[in-house]
């Protein structure tokens, strides 16, 4: 995230780090890292302000084309911090480790659940089938559906049930947003009325 952390991971032996600087991460910025990469792992600090940084950056780097990893630093609060505590070996454990934005995402959901209140169970399958239905391939939709219906201890035709309900939903909103925007120009166009 920061400039000291980049220099951190350097001195480790991992010199392929960029500093974003925060929330500061821009389309033109992760356009420029396109041009070097097809993938990105990102690691920013575990806190709130971290967390928020994270779920930003997904969209942005995922439309320049890059595929997106998120590593999470525990017993640490920085990777500056956890190099000199751990050392460069279990730190490229935690990048080998590092989840893909699905799992990430869905892992972030799940922490904010007790699932063992069967309200909260429902609102996290809820939340989790929006996210994937946004998934473009019948695998992956599929696969997170089980791992989402497991967890809630569900079968997966339920979850199914929730993921199409969604997927739904999204399309019925999108199809709303398109004809408000097949519209604007007509309304543009018209003559205002004289009173």
């Amino acid at each position: 995230e920061g400039n000291i952390d980049v220099v951190a991971l350097h001195q480790y032996g991992f010199d392929n780090a960029v500093a974003s600087l925060g929330t500061s991460l821009t389309e033109e910025q992760a356009t420029l890292i396109s041009r070097y990469t097809e993938q990105v792992v990102l690691i920013y600090d575990g806190d709130a302000a971290g967390q928020r940084a994270t779920q930003r950056a997904i969209p942005i780097l995922e439309k320049a084309g890059i595929g997106v990893k998120v590593l999470q630093i525990k017993d640490a609060k920085d990777p500056d911090e956890f190099l000199k505590k751990f050392g460069a070996d279990r730190f490229k454990l935690l990048m080998d480790g590092s989840t893909n934005r699905v799992e990430y995402q869905l892992n972030t959901t799940r922490s904010r659940y007790d699932l063992k209140i069967d309200d909260q169970r429902v609102k996290f399958m809820q939340e989790s089938a929006e996210l994937i239905s946004s998934l473009g391939s019948a695998a992956q939709r599929e696969v997170y559906g089980n791992r989402i219906a497991e967890a809630a201890g569900v079968s997966y035709e339920t979850m199914k049930l929730e993921i199409n309900k969604a997927f739904k939903r999204r399309m019925a909103k999108q199809r709303k947003k398109q004809e408000a925007m097949d519209l604007a120009p007509v309304k543009a166009l018209q003559p205002r009325s004289k009173s």
